[in-house]
Order: structure tokens, then sequence, then C-alpha cells
């Protein structure tokens, strides 16, 4: 039962996770956050790659929305100096 509940929130956070809107006028990828409450490190992962794409297309990556549990997650792992954050 636990790996089928760990299934389901990491499929949940792969949909959820990533309202990508890509601004080319403004070479920036936003991610919007408004609907996470939790992150595994599955969407960590995938939020990395994202990371990782757009820095290599000269485009900078923005989380936007981010709850207070979940910007501590993303502040204790390191991912706050990587991603801008917008409210």
């Amino acid at each position: 039962m636990a790996n089928s509940l760990a299934k389901r929130l990491t499929f949940r956070i792969m949909a959820v996770v990533v309202a990508i809107v890509p601004d080319h006028r403004q070479r920036r990828v936003v991610i919007d956050c408004t609907e996470l409450n939790y992150i595994s490190s599955s969407g960590l992962r995938i939020l990395l790659n994202i990371f990782k794409h757009t820095r290599t297309c000269g485009h900078a990556s923005i989380l936007k929305g981010l709850n207070p549990e979940v910007k501590e997650v993303f502040q204790l792992s390191g991912f706050l100096q990587l991603f801008k954050v917008e409210n």
C-alpha cells in the first residue's frame, strides 16, 4: 500500500509541478507551483532536469507560488540557489 501511495504522489507531482510556461520574449521558463503541496526526490530530479535544459538554452528558470513547506524543501536541498523565486 505504501508503494502505491508513493507512486500516486509521484504521478501527482509530475502532473502538477509544471504548468511550465515558456516566455520567449523574456527568455525564461516559469514553473507554477501554486498547487504543489509536496515534492519527492523524483519531483526534484524533474525540476533539476528542467533547470539544466533551460540554462543550456539560455533561459532563466523561475519557480512561482511556492508554499512555505515546499519552499523549505527547496532551501534544504539547495534548489533555491538554482531557481529564481516569485510569489
